[in-house]
């Protein structure tokens, strides 16, 4: 109940639930990832018997607890954030010297490249399809020939 309310709270305060890593939240952190894990597990047709009761997942529910993990938010808010630089310019190319945007496509266009040469990462699937229907170029020159 405590660390619902710790929950509750900083919900109120910051308007989402990606609770940051520093030693202030560390455990609060660690509970909000638990209840993540416990909710995939649930909701992926898991035979192993699940810890997260169907009034904890309302409750949580209820506050607007986000069940994508921290990276998946960080992920999504910058997909968010390549839609609107879109939007506003009309084209993708941006490179690792157009500040953290750039950064972050620069990191999709590396993991991409590592994907294809059959290495594990991060960059799933869906992300690509997101990105592809966007219109990112995998290389900088892919993106200013879609200019």
């Amino acid at each position: 109940e405590q660390r619902f309310i710790e929950v509750k709270q900083f919900i109120e305060t910051n308007g989402h639930s990606c609770i940051p890593s520093t030693s202030e939240y560390k455990s609060l952190q660690a509970w909000c990832g638990k209840q993540r894990t416990l909710w995939k597990m649930k909701h992926a047709n898991s035979t192993t018997t699940c810890a997260l009761t169907d009034e904890r997942e309302e409750r949580l529910d209820a506050i607007n607890f986000d069940w994508q993990t921290s990276h998946e938010y960080v992920w999504q808010s910058r997909l968010e954030q390549l839609k609107a630089y879109k939007q506003e310019n009309g084209h993708l190319n941006l490179s690792k010297n157009d500040g953290d945007l750039g950064v972050w496509v620069d990191t999709q266009r590396t993991e991409m490249r590592f994907k294809m040469d059959g290495h594990h990462t991060h960059l799933t699937d869906e992300r690509i399809d997101e990105l592809e229907r966007l219109g990112i170029g995998w290389s900088i020159r892919d993106a200013a020939k879609k200019e």
